[in-house]
């Protein structure tokens, strides 16, 4: 069949060993029907992970170096290749000197299975594990469609990309409690990235694009940066100021007029009197005016995409900075800045940050929306609303979601 089942006929599982996600219980399905071909589809659909030296990636930057360790017991040109999907990735404790690399199927079949001495074997010793031997002139004559089945999968399926949300759950990670609902309210980024939601660990993009990132996208080359960074995320000062005092200027006057929504014209008068009772300076003046008037028009179309309940509308933006900063944590502990221990109190931190905020997980998800819309859309609907209402479609309505499972209070 052109593989090897090593699995052994039970899951090992531990505190050294992430429970199966929904990829894996793919896998295993495959496996068990004798389906390579759905096996490799499986594999070239999703993200694939790679140890590797933390010293070459110093010495050889910009370079994938694969370990690929002999196999003991084996003729001495044989090497094995060890590739995991994410809820394979062994947990605690992590090697100080080697880190994970995520790599795409298509590099193992570019790359790897010319190499007529290599075995790829993916997540040993899980059920959902195959190994494929690469390694015999001879077999491979026997076998030929063995590499161009792999060509025909790197062709014909395409890695995961940007729209291609997926939902995936660690079973044997915080699934209830205090630290499971901080963990939660990151589902957003979680769900579109398509990384674990109630993990911390090596399962982002990988050690080095998680530091290039950081550094690019956040000014982050170090753990102190990283928690300067994440104070500011805790206390809602990431965030542009602007749309949140626009929405303090609506709430208040809510408030004073009895409650419900407030007329946009008096809004914006009102705004405008408090911009002048506090002397702000003209040019915050005018980004809480555009907040005033952009605010509306994305709260109607979140009315229509079933984000915002008829009359719903947003009450703050610090939903945005909330959700941020537990995706933040997982990349600062992927990119080994923190361990995932340093993080914990993070996630339960926004937890009940996030339920003082808001009244529900629909409630916190508009929140979130909203400033990001705000923040990087312009009023275009584009890729920054669809990245966060695909999510919330996900989050509210599968029954395995952790907004479905948990309580919001």
């Amino acid at each position: 069949m052109g593989y090897v089942d090593t699995s052994g006929t039970r899951v090992r599982n531990g505190p050294d060993r992430a429970a199966q996600t929904v990829i894996e219980r793919r896998l295993h399905e495959a496996k068990v029907r004798g389906d390579v071909e759905g096996y490799l589809r499986i594999l070239a659909g999703t993200h694939l992970y790679h140890l590797a030296s933390k010293d070459h990636f110093r010495t050889h930057p910009g370079r994938v170096g694969y370990a690929t360790p002999r196999d003991p017991g084996h003729h001495r040109g044989r090497r094995t290749l060890y590739v995991r999907t994410q809820g394979d990735l062994p947990g605690r404790p992590r090697d100080p000197d080697e880190v994970q690399h995520r790599l795409r199927f298509g590099q193992l079949v570019e790359r790897d299975s010319h190499q007529e001495d290599l075995v790829i074997e993916v997540n040993p010793g899980s059920v959902s594990g195959m190994r494929f031997p690469f390694r015999d002139r001879s077999r491979f004559e026997r076998m030929p469609w063995d590499r161009a089945l792999w060509e025909q999968m790197a062709d014909e399926v395409p890695p995961p990309s940007h729209g291609d949300d997926l939902l995936l759950t660690d079973r044997s990670g915080p699934l209830r409690g205090e630290l499971a609902h901080g963990l939660a309210c990151g589902a957003h980024l979680a769900v579109h990235r398509r990384v674990i939601w109630n993990r911390f660990g090596d399962i982002d993009t990988g050690y080095l694009t998680d530091r290039e990132t950081l550094e690019r996208d956040w000014g982050v080359t170090s753990t102190s940066g990283g928690r300067e960074q994440l104070r500011a995320l805790l206390a809602h000062r990431n965030s542009p100021a602007a749309p949140e005092i626009a929405l303090k200027c609506r709430n208040a006057l809510s408030e004073r007029e009895g409650g419900g929504d407030v007329d946009p014209e008096r809004w914006r008068e009102f705004a405008q009197e408090v911009a002048d009772r506090n002397e702000l300076p003209p040019g915050l003046r005018k980004l809480i005016e555009d907040a005033v008037e952009r605010v509306p028009v994305y709260e109607q179309r979140f009315r229509q995409d079933g984000m915002l309940p008829p009359g719903g509308f947003v009450r703050t933006l610090a939903g945005y900075d909330y959700g941020r900063a537990v995706n933040f944590a997982r990349w600062v502990v992927s990119a080994r800045y923190f361990e995932p221990e340093d993080l914990v109190g993070t996630a339960s931190t926004v937890g009940g940050l996030v339920q003082q905020a808001y009244d529900s997980w629909e409630d916190f998800s508009a929140g979130y929306t909203l400033g990001r819309v705000l923040r990087f859309d312009d009023g275009r609907f584009g890729h920054w609303y669809e990245s966060a209402l695909i999510p919330h479609r996900l989050l509210v309505q599968d029954p395995e979601s952790p907004w479905r499972t948990i309580p919001f209070r």
